[in-house]
């Protein structure tokens, strides 16, 4: 609620997509991720940079062993900048790992 209540969209979408996957029927999380995604469309903040500081952060995720962590901190990165190869690379690794 924290990153939510700071107005840290990004961050926040990717939390409560988390929460969701855990729990699909709590409706109280879908309306935040509703939320989150709504603002993150009005705002329009992809950008390059933003792609990197979520490849940057999938990375911390990755090597700390957090890999589910990590796969969704790399799709938002490609989401934001699908030109961005090292996320796209460290995305398909990390779905193959989390298949073994």
């Amino acid at each position: 609620m924290d990153l939510f209540n700071k107005e840290n969209w990004m961050e926040a979408n990717i939390i409560f997509n988390r929460i969701a996957k855990l729990d699909p029927s709590d409706k109280k999380v879908e309306r935040y991720l509703a939320i989150t995604e709504q603002k993150l469309n009005e705002s329009k903040v992809y950008s390059p940079d933003e792609s990197k500081k979520f490849y940057n952060e999938g990375l911390k995720q990755y090597t700390a062993g957090n890999l589910e962590n990590a796969l969704e901190f790399f799709k938002k990165a490609v989401e934001l900048d699908p030109e961005n190869q090292k996320a796209q690379t460290a995305l398909e690794r990390t779905k193959k790992e989390l298949k073994k």
